[in-house]
C-alpha cells in the first residue's frame, strides 16, 4: 500500500483517518487536525483492503469510485466504519466537519448513516451495516433509500410550488407528522419566519449548481416550533425538477448566540458605568488641583502640574476604553469611505493645540485620497501622536507626520525623536500575542489602534525613525520610532 502521512495531529490525536482514493483539500486536512484527527493516505483500495484485520484506523474515507469499484465487494467485517464521499472526490471542508462529527459520536450504532448539508453528501456507515449492491438484490438504490431515511438532519423534497412530495423519517419523528400528512402539506406549512412568496421567489431563481440558506423555525404538529437552519437544493429526477431541502436543528447555536448578545450588553452597560464613575473622581481631582495652585510654592507647583497631567491622561485613557470597547463589542463590520486628510489634519491642529511645547510637523503633505475606514479612523491617529508626545524623553517632542500612496494602499508614517522601541519588542508594541494586553505592549491606546486598523483590513507595524526636523532655530533628531499605519484605498 501506497501510504503516507498527510499530517500530524500530535499527542492530542484521538482518531486516525485513511482516505482511499480521495483528494484532501489542505483547509480540509487543516479542520482534521483541529478536531485531532490524523490523516493518512491510500490510493490503491485493494491494497487497502489487504490488510485484513490488521486496521490502525479508526475510518476509512473513500470515494465514489473506489467504494464501487472495489470495497463495497470486499470490505471485511472487522473494518473501521466506512465514509463515502459522493459527487466529488475531492473531500471539503464540510465532509471533514461530518466526519469529524461521526468519529465523535457517542453511540455510533445510533446512528449508522449521516448526511452532509447541501447534498455534498458524506455518508458513514457502521461496518455491521449491509450495503445492497445491484448484483444482489436488483435494486441499487436500496441503499441510498436508506441513507435518505435515517439522515441526522430533516430532509423535505417539495416541487416548485412548495408542495411536500416526500420525507425521511427524522422529518417525521420531529415535526410529529405521519408523512402522509406531511406529503399532504405546503412547506409554508412547516417553515416559519419566511415570507411563503419570497421563498418561492428564490427558488425560482436558484441555479441547480447552487444553494441556498435559509434561516427560520420548523412548526410541530403540536404547535411548538424549533429553529433550524436549511440547505436548498434544485436537482434533477424523473426528467423533473425537484427541491431538497435539508433542515438542521439550530437550536443549541441560537441559544449560545442569545448568550453572547446578553454577555455583550452586560459588558456595555458596565464599560459605560464605571466609566462614568472615574470621569466624576477625575474631574473632582482636577477641580482640588485648580484650588491648590495659590497654595504651594514652586516646588510643589510642579508636582501639581505631574498631578493635573496623569489626570488629563487618564481622562483620555476612559475615551480610549470607550472606543476600544465599541471596537470589541460590535457585532458588524462597518466599511466607510472616508477622506484620509480629512480625518487626519484636525488630529494634527487638537495635537498642537495641546500639546504646544511639541513640534509637530508634515513632510510633503497629507494625501487627499479616500480609503477603506469608518467613524473610529481618527483614534488611530490621535493615539499615535499622542504616543509619540506623551512617551517621549527629550525636552522637546519633534513628531514628523508623512504619507504616500503605493498601488492600492496608501501609508502614514508617525515619527518622532523619542528612546525609540527595541526590535525585540516591535512585535509586541501594540499586544499582539496569547497575552494580549498582558503583554509588553506599552498601552490600551496601541491596542486600540491595531484593532481598529484590522477592523478596516489594513496594516499597523513600527520601525526605526530617521531624518530631521527643523523648527525655528533648533534642530530635532528623529531618533525615535515610526508608527506606519496601512489603509486600503476605497
Amino acid at each position: 500500500m501506497n501510504s503516507v502521512g498527510e499530517t500530524e495531529a500530535g499527542s492530542g490525536c484521538q482518531c486516525t483517518v485513511l482516505a482511499v482514493d480521495v483528494s484532501l483539500s489542505r483547509e480540509g486536512i487543516e479542520t482534521f487536525r483541529e478536531s485531532g484527527i490524523a490523516v493518512k493516505h491510500g490510493r490503491d483500495p485493494e491494497a487497502v483492503l489487504k490488510r485484513g484485520t490488521h486496521w490502525d484506523e479508526d475510518c476509512l474515507l473513500v470515494s465514489v469510485a473506489a467504494f464501487d469499484d472495489y470495497i463495497a465487494d470486499h470490505v471485511g467485517e472487522s473494518a473501521p466504519p466506512i465514509v463515502v464521499v459522493f459527487a466529488d472526490r475531492d473531500a471539503t471542508v464540510a465532509n471533514h466537519a461530518s466526519v469529524s462529527d461521526f468519529l465523535y459520536q457517542a453511540d455510533l450504532t445510533e446512528r449508522p448513516a449521516l448526511a452532509a448539508q447541501c447534498l455534498k453528501t458524506v455518508t458513514a456507515t457502521q461496518q455491521t451495516f449491509t450495503i445492497s449492491r445491484a448484483d444482489e438484490t436488483g435494486d441499487d438504490e436500496t441503499h441510498l433509500a436508506r441513507l435518505f431515511e435515517e439522515a441526522p438532519d430533516s430532509i423535505l423534497v417539495h416541487d416548485e410550488t412548495g408542495k411536500i412530495l416526500n420525507a425521511n423519517g427524522t422529518a417525521v419523528k420531529k415535526l410529529g407528522y405521519t408523512r402522509e400528512e406531511l406529503t399532504s402539506m405546503h412547506v409554508s406549512d412547516i417553515q416559519v419566519g419566511v415570507d411563503p412568496d419570497d421563498l418561492l421567489g428564490r427558488l425560482d431563481s436558484l441555479p441547480p449548481d447552487e444553494t441556498i440558506t435559509i434561516e427560520g423555525e420548523h412548526r410541530h404538529a403540536d404547535g411548538t416550533a424549533h429553529p433550524v437552519e436549511t440547505w436548498v437544493n434544485r436537482v434533477e429526477a424523473g426528467g423533473q425538477e425537484r427541491f431538497v431541502a435539508i433542515a438542521r436543528d439550530d437550536t443549541e447555536r441560537r441559544q449560545y448566540e442569545d448568550r453572547l448578545e446578553t454577555q455583550r450588553d452586560n459588558l456595555e452597560t458596565l464599560n459605560q458605568v464605571v466609566r462614568h464613575d472615574i470621569r466624576n473622581d477625575l474631574q473632582l481631582v482636577d477641580l482640588y488641583a485648580d484650588l491648590l495652585e495659590d497654595h504651594v510654592d514652586d516646588d510643589g507647583r510642579s508636582h501639581l502640574q505631574k498631578l493635573k497631567e496623569g489626570v488629563e491622561n487618564a481622562v483620555d485613557l476612559t475615551t480610549t476604553a470607550r472606543e476600544l470597547a465599541e471596537v470589541m463589542l460590535s457585532t458588524t463590520v462597518d466599511h466607510q469611505h472616508v477622506r484620509l486628510d480629512a480625518v487626519l489634519i484636525p488630529q494634527l491642529e487638537e495635537i498642537r493645540e495641546s500639546y504646544s511645547d511639541a513640534v509637530v510637523t508634515v513632510r510633503g503633505g497629507v494625501p487627499s485620497v479616500e480609503v477603506v475606514g469608518n467613524d473610529m479612523l481618527d483614534s488611530v491617529f490621535r493615539n499615535l501622536l499622542k504616543n509619540a508626545i506623551q512617551h517621549n524623553d527629550k525636552e522637546v517632542p519633534a513628531v514628523a507626520v508623512s504619507g504616500q500612496t503605493d498601488g492600492d494602499t496608501v501609508t502614514v508614517r508617525v515619527a518622532d525623536n523619542g528612546p525609540g522601541v527595541p526590535d525585540s519588542r516591535k512585535s509586541e508594541i501594540f499586544g499582539r500575542g496569547e497575552s494580549g494586553l498582558d503583554s509588553d505592549g506599552t498601552g490600551i491606546g496601541l491596542y486600540l489602534v491595531e484593532s481598529l486598523v484590522d477592523s478596516v483590513d489594513g496594516d499597523v507595524w513600527v520601525e526605526d525613525a530617521d531624518g530631521v526636523v527643523e523648527a525655528g532655530d533648533a534642530s530635532h533628531e528623529l531618533c525615535g520610532a515610526a508608527f506606519v499605519v496601512e489603509l486600503p484605498l476605497a
